[in-house]
């Protein structure tokens, strides 16, 4: 009986252990995918003034 509950708190622990990693993995890529936006965001701007500057 010990056995099997202690064999469940260990299976629920490692589910628990996969959801975090899963989630931290999602917020990882979230965080990429926004950095990523702002850097082409910066650059879109900054060829956008940069383009002025020259067509002035």
């Amino acid at each position: 009986m010990i056995t099997q509950l202690k064999l469940i708190g260990s299976y629920n622990f490692l589910n628990f252990g996969y959801q975090r990693i899963d989630t931290i993995k999602s917020l990882v890529v979230l965080e990429i995918f926004n950095f990523l936006k702002y850097v082409t965001t910066r650059i879109e701007t900054s060829l956008g003034v940069f383009g002025r500057l020259i067509k002035d």
